[in-house]
């Protein structure tokens, strides 16, 4: 049997050593098990199958093994069990610039493991902190600007895999219930930035509004708004992997309202 990256097996209900068939007090019915797996997006890249295709030895997860898969397909004995909106495809985190180092380092750790070699975990991109380890463990808030674009929803209605949106989503649903008392535009962040960053900003009465970009010539580079805004606090990511290193101002215009701020692309 396989193993997969959902495992989930009957419990012991017998009671701890012995082989008497008394229920365990620390065990429930199995029809009384709640687990549920929802909103999941799983994927291995490229480099990580043919790593795995080329190392027979080398144990390959699925997304649930036969055993979980029976489980979760007996609403009979198992009601409680319910998997809901499961994808396997790239999520598209095309703007972690440290991604394919990453993949990099994951291939060559487990190469070491093989080798007998051992490896500490931990998230930090640049090694500061220890340069022999690997880091690859993300820790909450995630540092990095690690979003994904890959369009799927869950069934709550909010992005599947996009790790920067939910420590915002509590707040930002308090913050959208209150009308600003003024129209406000929000240093962008970060600032610098490379490639993308969000712009946030405040709109007191809604109405007809644009969001443009400009570079230090005064053209236009990029429309990120142009339509009708409730009032409300808004936000907007800008992904600027196409344009070239350099000054650029971003201007929130409608409502007898023209507001601007500059920031920084470096690449």
């Amino acid at each position: 049997m396989n193993f997969g990256l959902i495992n989930v097996d009957t419990l012991f209900a017998h009671a701890a050593g012995g082989d008497t068939l008394a229920p365990s007090p620390y065990t429930i019915p199995e029809n009384q098990r709640i687990v549920e797996v929802k909103n999941n997006d799983w994927y291995y890249s490229s480099q990580m199958e043919s790593y795995y295709t080329s190392h027979d030895t080398v144990m390959h997860p699925v997304w649930m093994n036969s055993r979980t898969k029976a489980m979760f397909a007996d609403k009979t004995t198992w009601p409680g069990l319910v998997e809901e909106n499961t994808w396997n495809q790239d999520p598209m985190f095309n703007d972690f610039s440290g991604l394919s180092d990453a993949v990099d380092l994951l291939a060559g750790a487990c190469k070491d493991i093989r080798a007998g070699s051992t490896h500490g975990w931990d998230w930090d991109k640049d090694k500061a902190s220890d340069p022999t380890y690997y880091k690859l463990i993300i820790q909450y808030p995630t540092a990095e600007n690690f979003r994904s674009y890959s369009g799927l929803k869950g069934t709550d209605g909010l992005p599947i895999g996009d790790l920067s949106y939910y420590p915002e989503s509590v707040l930002a649903v308090n913050q959208m219930q209150q009308v600003p008392a003024k129209f406000m535009l929000e240093q962008n962040y970060p600032n610098p930035f490379n490639p993308t960053t969000t712009i946030k900003f405040a709109i007191a009465k809604s109405g007809n509004f644009t969001l443009n970009v400009f570079n230090i010539l005064g053209q236009k580079v990029a429309t990120l708004i142009n339509g009708n805004l409730s009032a409300g606090n808004h936000q907007i990511s800008f992904n600027a992997n196409n344009l070239a290193s350099g000054l650029y101002i971003y201007q929130l215009r409608g409502n007898s309202v023209n507001l601007t701020k500059k920031m920084m692309l470096l690449k």
